[in-house]
């Protein structure tokens, strides 16, 4: 198993990360957490045959663990009440997830030889690859019915308003 297919075992965990970036004042206690879990799992992950994949490894595990501490707090405290809308999105974010690590997937095998050639062809490769990621990431979401241009026009209209 290469690198890249170790990542992409983890890319659903990547949209429950950013759940951190909206509370951070509750997460503060549990950011020593992190940084005492990635002390841990660092050189035990690095000692069991993952190399130099242990430390971003690592982070994941910590971050996702650092997530449901905070929503089991949050949740506990009743700051967190998951609504209709976010209920009917999870599901559907997480296929849109499912749908983006298979087609990156699909695009490693492809790319290959680009993956494993000169420095150059490795950056040409990886490019396509996150672009690719990110556009079959942004049109499952809608396709999948996680988000609607409305929801866009929503953001959009926010920000022109915040700025």
């Amino acid at each position: 198993m290469n690198l890249l297919h170790r990542f992409l075992l983890l890319l659903p965990l990547g949209a429950l990360i950013t759940v951190n970036l909206i509370a951070q004042e509750p997460a503060q206690p549990s950011a020593s957490f992190k940084s005492q879990t990635n002390l841990v799992l660092i050189p035990v992950l690095s000692r069991f045959g993952y190399g130099h994949v242990g430390p971003p490894l690592a982070t994941a595990l910590s971050s996702t663990a650092n997530v449901w501490m905070l929503y089991a707090t949050l949740s506990k405290r009743g700051y967190f009440v998951a609504d209709a809308q976010l209920k009917r999105r999870i599901p559907r974010l997480a296929l849109a997830a499912l749908l983006m690590g298979v087609a990156i997937f699909g695009i490693d095998q492809l790319l290959d030889s680009w993956l494993n050639g000169r420095i150059w062809e490795r950056y040409l490769a990886l490019t396509a690859l996150v672009s690719a990621g990110i556009a079959v990431y942004g049109v499952a979401c809608f396709l999948t019915g996680a988000f609607v241009l409305d929801d866009l026009k929503i953001l959009m209209k926010r920000r022109a308003q915040g700025s």
